[in-house]
């Protein structure tokens, strides 16, 4: 969701190692998307430079499988909805 994607997006900026988990790859592949779609916005801004753009992708990925997700977690957010 929303909130997920904009804290693994910060954690990434921060320079830490991401792994974005959801209950489907199809999830998992579009908080991503749209992670990689907010960075591009900031690329085009000039508020970060392709290098920064190439070391951000780098340290994102993302996993359905919420064993290997968090395999070799430090640390583990979760951003659950409520009901």
């Amino acid at each position: 969701g929303l909130m997920g994607s904009g804290i693994a997006q910060v954690v990434a900026e921060a320079g830490l190692g991401v792994c974005v988990n959801d209950i489907s790859s199809d999830l998992v592949n579009n908080a991503i998307k749209n992670i990689n779609k907010r960075w591009e916005s900031k690329l085009k801004k000039n508020k970060i430079s392709e290098e920064d753009l190439s070391q951000l992708k780098k340290r994102l990925t993302g996993d359905e499988d919420i064993e290997k997700a968090v395999k070799d977690a430090d640390m583990v957010i979760e951003a659950a909805v409520k009901k």
